[in-house]
């Protein structure tokens, strides 16, 4: 996996969902949930993180920014 921009971003609050301990490295804090939800669950914690971005990692996220529109960036690492 490749995150060049995820570590090179700057005045940001880093965290990584996942269940695995070491992909909790170098985070400011530790997120421990699965990075396999259901839409309903990824609109859950969305909600109730409140985040300014949104970094998507498998697919381009296509379908998450029409849902959210203008009111959430939604961004593909990949492409980022």
């Amino acid at each position: 996996m490749t995150f060049n921009s995820y570590f090179r971003a700057t005045k940001v609050l880093r965290a990584f969902a996942s269940g695995w301990k070491r992909l909790q490295a170098q985070n400011d804090i530790e997120l421990y949930i699965s990075d396999h939800v259901d839409w309903n669950d990824i609109l859950h914690y969305i909600k109730m993180v409140d985040p300014k971005e949104v970094w998507t990692l498998h697919g381009d996220g296509t379908i998450l920014k029409s849902y959210f529109g203008d009111r959430l960036m939604v961004r593909d690492v990949l492409s980022a």
